[in-house]
């Protein structure tokens, strides 16, 4: 019997490691007892299939993997970018993610507390956790690691992150005011959705099907967005600025912007429009790039492991996978994806060898190998491709560091909490350097993105988990680069994908598009004809390849693509893009990922301490389970109940507000603004909506009592829910110049003295307000103050030799009353001529 015993756990070891030996008395002898039995437990049977298939089906890691697939399409189709996080966009990409941890871990816990302790208790787990580590023995573990690096290193990856999360919400709440507490608590929840995904990935990515099935997802994806990106840039942007050169006014409306001809921000965007690259889903080309850019590596990392096995057909679905996203890459016209890329493909090659046993060869040949695709890629753009993209590479990298000394500025004024997250823009006009023009809304950086959003002590969180993941990067690929080398490739193309990864998946995109068919935004339909053909075909071409991949071999792929999305992201991004965050996030924990089956596989001596300690977490396990559940409950009821809640009733309410005034009902679109205000009372845009309106009929009616009380009171609110925002201040004091240029009333071009002096304040580097100030003074009697005002407007104007700096392109408001004529819209001049009227006629008030 005891033979017999060892035979069979042979056999079954010699499975998990893809040899198969033969035992033909074992195998007799199980076929005959099964046959004497098969009567008597039939019935039995049936109902444990059945039960078997009903706890499969809710088995709540399934469903935490088809969740986490579900949030991968939809961020393909619904991205987002800073400024759209701020306003909302990604909150209920926060409740999906929050809603995907706790399933995961509440799971995991459950599973735990019915997991026996024996080695053997559970075979499938047991194989799932070597196949998913790569390794063949029971004891590899704890000879490749030691002890107190494991342990420290998964201390910091499975509280580091929650405290990351933690301290950028406390930092939320800590720096409103002076931010905007409804744009903080926004961005905060991103941070939140960050650490739910990756803890989750970190589980989910245990076993080697999800791992495979996620990677295909993954190269689907970036068909999808490389198909719609190549059809911007032949089809919808050729379109697209030929009617703007036809009618540009009519293009302006339709993008919802407001630049008068001749300003600065029609020269902004007309030339964003004709030398800008597509974006697809995403708001900037730069954040579709970096996914372009983790797709090339996913498809290059195939090609480099498994092109002696793929076919003749095989070779050329992924050379055409991988010159499809470059080209869209290329299209986009990223410096630093383009960059990043060649790096990347530098470090697969490199990590393609066996850690710990890298030979001057492999190394010479790697670094040999990033040399000619550098330099031959240089050539090949410098002939073909357009000399801007070259001559403007070292005047776009002096912005950035400016941006970063601007911040760095920044965080010495503000060290605990940084600005807070969702408030740089708003704050970073107080240092921006005054060469610079832009007025951006990150620092596209991730680290000091990270550092201005939550100052130092986020920034040490974030550094103490990149090191813990490169700790457990370099153990995990080293045993597991050892321990493949015993295993059969045939054994590897065995198994089978994660069939919850398909469902959630195709879940996903169903429901995107139904829920764009309900609200009337579809997707781009003219591209869809293309994009959903090519994703079905690369769906099913792509996985013969994928299914073969390793343990060893995903890990080195992902790892490369990680650190080439991580470079672009030095320079081009940050972490309040969803869409390209989501890379990081679920890449980090695939790489990290957390095996539970090696908790009871070491049986030895040295290890009853362990396995006391093991069953006691056991003990504790279903407690845990329900603690997780009770907290993730809690989380998401706030997160509904602060912003989800709030932000989507007042987008509902608006939305009415805007159909009714379209058809001229003014009182109803006014009361559902003061419902939206009321739903919302953190956000300033329903009371902006309501003083626009207000503004619009004392234009046309005169001085109403109850009008200009509703009024009054509704910027008053505006600027009070709004921070210190020179953006909203401005706005504020534009309504209050219009309605002057009609009535000619003192107080309100008083009024917006002031709050343009204030926004002056906050805005020392902007050429704009400084020339509006001057005329203001020369106004209000102040020659000296109007003198120095226009002295500092002539002066940012020549700074950096930014053409869209001229005094000429920037339109103030003329402070005087004009009356009917200015019904119509504000009557705005060019700067420099009103400026250069001030010496020899000082303007003077028309009452």
């Amino acid at each position: 019997m005891a033979k017999k015993q060892r035979l069979n756990r042979r056999r079954h070891q010699a499975e998990v490691s893809g040899r198969v030996i033969p035992q033909t008395n074992v195998e007799t002898t199980e076929s005959s007892v099964r046959q004497s039995t098969a009567g008597a437990t039939g019935a039995r049977g049936n109902v444990g299939a059945v039960r078997h298939r009903i706890t499969e089906l809710f088995d709540p890691m399934s469903v935490g993997a088809a969740l986490l697939a579900g949030a991968i399409v939809y961020l393909a189709y619904h991205p987002s970018d800073s400024v759209a996080v701020e306003r909302g966009d990604a909150l209920w990409f926060a409740l999906l993610a929050i809603i995907t941890a706790t399933v995961t871990w509440a799971g995991w816990f459950w599973q735990c507390a019915g997991r026996p302790l024996s080695g053997l208790g559970k075979c499938e787990d047991v194989e799932e956790g070597v196949r998913a580590s790569g390794k063949i023995g029971l004891d590899l573990r704890q000879d490749s690691l030691n002890r107190w690096t494991a342990r420290l290193s998964a201390m910091v990856l499975n509280w580091a992150v929650w405290g990351l999360a933690a301290w950028m919400a406390c930092a939320a709440y800590a720096t409103c005011p002076p931010g905007n507490l409804r744009m903080a608590t926004n961005e905060a929840w991103l941070w939140v959705s960050g650490a739910a995904i990756f803890s989750s990935a970190r589980l989910l990515t245990a076993k080697l099907r999800t791992r495979r099935s996620l990677l295909a997802l993954f190269v689907v994806c970036t068909v999808g967005l490389s198909v719609h990106a190549l059809h911007q840039y032949f089809v919808t942007l050729p379109a697209n600025r030929l009617l703007y050169l036809e009618e540009p006014d009519a293009v302006l409306a339709i993008a919802g912007v407001n630049a008068p001809p001749g300003s600065s921000e029609r020269m902004v965007f007309a030339n964003r429009l004709m030398d800008g690259g597509p974006t697809a889903t995403f708001a900037l080309a730069n954040s579709l790039a970096a996914v372009l850019l983790f797709g090339v590596v996913l498809a290059v990392g195939v090609l480099r492991y498994r092109i002696g096995v793929l076919g003749r057909i095989g070779i050329v679905f992924w050379i055409s996978l991988v010159l499809l996203c470059i080209c869209a890459l290329l299209a986009a016209r990223s410096r630093s994806a383009t960059l990043a890329m060649v790096i990347a493909v530098a470090c697969l090659w490199l990590s393609s060898g066996r850690l710990g046993r890298f030979r001057s060869k492999t190394v010479m040949v790697g670094l040999g190998l990033l040399f000619v695709c550098s330099v031959g890629g240089a050539l090949l753009i410098g002939f073909l491709g357009n000399r801007e993209w070259f001559e403007q590479a070292p005047a776009s990298l002096a912005f950035r560091f400016q941006y970063w000394r601007a911040s760095w500025q920044m965080v010495l004024d503000y060290p605990w909490f940084g600005v807070g997250p969702g408030n740089f823009q708003a704050l970073y006009e107080r240092f921006r350097e005054l060469s610079t023009t832009e007025q951006i809304a990150e620092p596209h950086n991730l680290f000091i993105e990270t550092l201005t959003s939550g100052g130092f002590v986020a920034l040490g969180l974030l550094i103490s988990m990149l090191i813990a993941i490169a700790v457990v990067c370099v153990h995990q690929m080293r045993d597991a680069g050892d321990a493949n080398c015993g295993i059969e490739e045939a054994a590897l193309s065995d198994s089978k994908g994660d069939k919850w990864v398909v469902v959630g998946g195709t879940l996903a995109l169903v429901l995107v598009w139904w829920m764009g068919i309900l609200a009337l935004i579809l997707p781009d339909l003219a591209a869809s004809i293309l994009v959903v053909p090519a994703v079905a075909f690369a769906a099913f071409a792509c996985w013969p390849a994928m299914r073969s991949l390793g343990s060893r071999e995903i890990d080195s792929i992902v790892l490369s693509a990680c650190v080439g999305v991580g470079v672009h992201l030095m320079v081009a991004g940050g972490w309040t893009v969803p869409g390209v965050a989501l890379l990081l996030w679920i890449g980090g924990g695939l790489l990290t990922r957390q095996s539970i089956a090696f908790t009871a596989l070491k049986r030895s001596k040295a290890s009853r301490d362990e396995s006391s300690s093991a069953a006691l977490g056991a003990s504790c396990a279903k407690p845990c389970a329900v603690a997780v559940l009770v907290v993730g409950g809690l989380v998401s009821l706030v997160l509904t109940l602060k912003s989800l809640g709030p932000v989507e009733a007042r987008k509902r309410a608006m939305a009415e507000a805007a159909e009714l005034m379209q058809s001229g009902r003014i009182r109803q679109a006014k009361d559902k603004l003061l419902i939206a205000a009321s739903a919302d009372p953190w956000s300033p845009e329903a009371m902006l909506w309501l003083a626009n309106i207000d503004q619009v009929q004392l234009g046309r009616d005169g001085a109403a009592d109850d009008v200009r009380r509703s009024w009054d009171s509704a910027l008053a609110a505006a600027l009070k829910r709004a921070g210190e925002d020179p953006a909203a201040y401005r706005q504020v004091a534009s309504q209050r110049m219009h309605l002057y240029q009609v009535h000619g009333q003192p107080a309100d071009l008083q009024a917006a003295t002031e709050i343009f002096e204030q926004v002056a304040l906050w805005s020392p580097a902007d050429e704009w307000i400084m020339a509006q100030m001057s005329v203001l003074e020369a106004v209000r009697g102040q020659p000296a103050k109007s003198a120095e005002y226009a002295a500092t407007a002539r002066e940012l104007s020549v700074l950096g030799g930014n053409i869209e700096r001229a005094l000429s392109r920037q339109l103030i408001f003329l402070p005087q009353k004009v009356g009917s004529p200015a019904q119509a819209g504000p009557i705005r001049r060019p700067a420099d001529q009103l400026l250069n009227q001030l010496p020899a006629a000082p303007l003077h008030t028309t009452n």
